[in-house]
């Protein structure tokens, strides 16, 4: 699941070329690129209505700006989802004043997509072709965009349960929008630490190019992305998943992050190397008991997000009468 995944994602360099800037509400595209001026004056960690000056898209009804980075999304997002984007966007941030600014400059924010949806639903990124599936970032939207449950653990079975894609994405926005323009000999230590790279990383989705290595690093360099890879690598991972293990393995790359980033491992979210913390959703309602067409009554357990009966069917019918078929091949 998680190597197709990441196949998947491997397009996204590819098909960010044959974007358009976002555009402004109105035109079915989308809020679109601006000036600080754009978000200032519309600060809140509350989770508000899009103030109409901000113009963005009629889509989105929850905005944030708690750290000068809007979070947006509609209506579907569960408002968990947004304090936990914020914590992150703080925690990455800490100590980056001068990439904090950049990026509030050219008014970059981050569209939280609704579980279940993928980038493409949402306005911004509506046009692109080609698969899409948890994440996208691209420079010239100034926007990134990312599923929700992947923040919140909505579901072990979704592919972003081992793989924190929004720390992935807001390292894309970090490296193009913050570091390359703020730091004037940032993108040659990139380019050396990428061409050095080969050894550590081997045949994994990090040396697609220098920006996929930088943002799969900071995964590793935060120990949210996916720690079961092989050694040598799949496609996707290898057995690179710690810090300490970057160190020894990469030390120009780990150099380049433990310079600028957060010491703390204690990063926001529910993935913690392969720890799950899950999130619950606060509107299912499972019941109590469910009686099948004979009278078999059964508990039902709530397990995550999913209803579950605590002993096999009993009956042999469907609700309608009709036979339930032994299939045992």
């Amino acid at each position: 699941m998680t190597t197709s995944y990441l196949k998947k994602i491997g397009l996204l360099c590819l098909i960010s070329l044959a974007f358009n800037s976002c555009k402004k509400d109105g035109d079915g595209t989308g809020g679109g690129p601006g000036t600080a001026s754009r978000f200032e004056g519309f600060e809140s960690c509350d989770i508000i209505t899009p103030p109409s000056e901000v113009e963005l898209s009629s889509y989105y009804s929850k905005y944030t700006n708690c750290d000068g980075i809007p979070v947006i999304g509609n209506s579907e997002v569960p408002d968990e989802a947004f304090d936990v984007a914020n914590e992150t966007i703080a925690f990455m941030l800490q100590g980056q004043n001068a990439v904090r600014n950049q990026l509030i400059d050219r008014g970059e924010y981050y569209i939280l997509v609704a579980p279940g949806d993928t980038p493409r639903d949402v306005p911004e990124f509506s046009n692109v072709t080609g698969t899409v599936n948890s994440g996208i970032y691209w420079d010239q939207t100034r926007c990134a965009a990312s599923n929700a449950a992947g923040l919140l653990c909505f579901s072990a079975d979704n592919p972003d349960f081992h793989n924190n894609v929004f720390v992935h994405e807001f390292a894309h926005m970090i490296d193009i929008s913050g570091l390359r323009l703020s730091e004037s000999g940032f993108e040659s230590q990139l380019i050396a630490a990428f061409n050095g790279a080969s050894s550590a990383w081997g045949n994994t989705y990090a040396l697609t190019n220098k920006e996929e290595y930088f943002a799969q690093s900071v995964l590793v360099f935060f120990e949210v992305g996916y720690p079961f890879g092989e050694a040598g690598g799949d496609g996707s991972w290898n057995d690179l998943t710690t810090r300490a293990e970057l160190e020894q393995r990469d030390p120009a790359m780990y150099n380049l992050l433990s310079s600028r980033f957060n010491a703390s491992l204690n990063i926001p979210g529910c993935i913690h190397g392969e720890e799950y913390i899950p999130w619950e959703d606060p509107n299912l309602n499972c019941g109590t008991t469910v009686t099948d067409i004979d009278g078999n009554v059964y508990n039902v357990v709530r397990i995550g997000n999913q209803c579950w009966l605590d002993k096999n069917l009993t009956t042999t019918r469907f609700k309608n009468g009709s036979q339930i078929l032994n299939i045992t091949d």
